[in-house]
């Protein structure tokens, strides 16, 4: 199957696409929403500015692809191979993500508010100014990740490692903590949880 036979299958109607293999497919702009892709290999595939809202992409490999810009809020990509994607502001509010291998990954200024993240491997990833309002990242690993900026008020981090992590001028208003490893993360500045501005790298929580 190549692009445009798929593309034609989808208009007519059909949406299960389980299992293809289109690496480095040139998918840009296209509308798939409410798809089938799980477990399917799309490679270095290029879905900037894709609609994919909705679609089922569990155990998807997107490994190195190019999203950015890309609408999958409310998409299931639990178990996803997303390592080294570009996913520069990326829709995924409310997208199911658990499991998800994200290291690597290019964030920046992503919607990735309400996501489940739980027990996701964001190691290296890229965050910056990305929105994780209420996002759930219980037992993620985020060691070495930039999140300078983030808002992740409300966010569920409890679990999570961050170790290493750059969290300046993050907001975390309102965030659970409590059991976050933090060891080396870069806190200066940022809102933390009660409230208060940290004046350190290192916060009391």
């Amino acid at each position: 199957m190549n692009v445009e036979e798929l593309l034609q299958r989808y208009d007519s109607g059909e949406r299960d696409f389980r299992g293809i293999e289109l690496v480095g497919a040139e998918f840009s702009g296209v509308y798939l929403a409410g798809i089938d892709l799980r477990n399917s290999d799309l490679r270095n595939a290029i879905l900037a500015h894709a609609n994919l809202s909705a679609a089922r992409m569990t155990g998807i490999r997107l490994m190195e692809s190019e999203l950015s810009g890309s609408d999958l809020r409310l998409a299931d990509l639990t178990g996803a191979n997303l390592n080294k994607a570009r996913m520069e502001s990326i829709i995924l509010e409310g997208a199911i993500m658990a499991s998800a291998t994200l290291q690597n990954t290019f964030l920046q200024k992503a919607n990735l508010r309400g996501a489940k993240l739980l027990m996701a491997n964001l190691e290296n990833a890229n965050l910056m100014g990305a929105d994780l309002h209420a996002a759930d990242l219980a037992s993620a690993s985020l060691v070495r990740a930039n999140m300078a900026w983030c808002r992740l008020l409300g966010a569920n981090l409890e679990g999570a490692d961050l170790s290493y992590a750059d969290c300046r001028l993050a907001l975390l208003a309102g965030a659970r903590m409590h059991t976050t490893k933090i060891d080396h993360a870069n806190f200066d500045g940022a809102i933390m949880p009660d409230g208060s501005v940290c004046q350190g790298p290192i916060p009391s929580i």
